[in-house]
């Protein structure tokens, strides 16, 4: 990947991006209900999955997120051309993990998005993970 040029014109944002494969299993969690009751969940398991792809401005929460059949270098470059639309206005800064799907060679970066990996395995600097944290739990048992 070449460096981009600073364009000082545009603002500089910098958002945390990862994504979330997703099935139709369900989540499940305990539940606490009275004595003797017992709750009984449907489940079908099903192979089929979809990628939630998701980039968070942590400054200010304001987000941007795409649902994808899969979590491919493709369906990643439809991502960053869709997010480069999105904030055409500024120069966006990704940080995100070193996924295959991130570092594929045949990515081609717009001119306005700048890749920084963060460390390999800690996935606890990024903080779009507690957003896949809360929505699972939100999903749960539903």
């Amino acid at each position: 990947m070449a460096a981009v040029p600073l364009q000082n014109d545009r603002p500089v944002r910098v958002f945390a991006q990862d994504e979330r494969r997703w099935n139709l299993r369900p989540i499940r969690r305990r539940r606490i209900t009275a004595r003797g009751t017992n709750l009984e969940e449907s489940t079908v398991f099903r192979i089929e999955t979809t990628g939630l792809f998701g980039a968070v401005d942590p400054t200010c929460g304001d987000g941007f997120w795409l649902i994808l059949p899969r979590l491919t270098a493709a369906t990643m470059q439809i991502f960053l051309d869709q997010f480069a639309a999105q904030y055409a206005d500024s120069f966006n800064i990704l940080i995100l993990d070193n996924s295959r799907a991130h570092t594929a060679e045949s990515l081609r970066i717009p001119t306005n998005v700048a890749l920084v990996f963060q460390p390999p395995y800690c996935p606890e600097v990024n903080p779009v993970e507690h957003v896949w944290q809360d929505l699972r739990g939100n999903l749960a048992g539903q």
